[in-house]
């Protein structure tokens, strides 16, 4: 859980710096053309991050998940083994 809460401060924080790096060049275009490029640029390469992070963060809760599930999947195979065993 600890993992995954760092992933996502870590990805707060990079989009927070990017963000803030991006409006710094956006006040300084001599251009609306240069304004757009520049937008296009960052659109490109946020839609880019987003589909890392989405598949980071989703093979990490996966991971977790199973990771839960696991004692219960334990309790579950145990309880069965020991039912089956004496109704035989």
């Amino acid at each position: 859980m600890q993992d995954l809460a760092k992933q996502f401060a870590a990805s707060a924080q990079s989009s927070f710096d990017e963000s803030l790096a991006t409006f710094k060049a956006l006040s300084s275009v001599k251009s609306p053309q240069e304004a757009l490029d520049l937008q296009t640029t960052l659109a490109r390469t946020v839609l880019e991050k987003t589909l890392a992070e989405t598949g980071r963060i989703g093979d990490a809760s996966l991971k977790l998940f199973e990771q839960t599930l696991a004692p219960v999947a334990a309790r579950a195979t145990l309880t069965v083994e020991t039912f089956g065993k004496s109704v035989v």
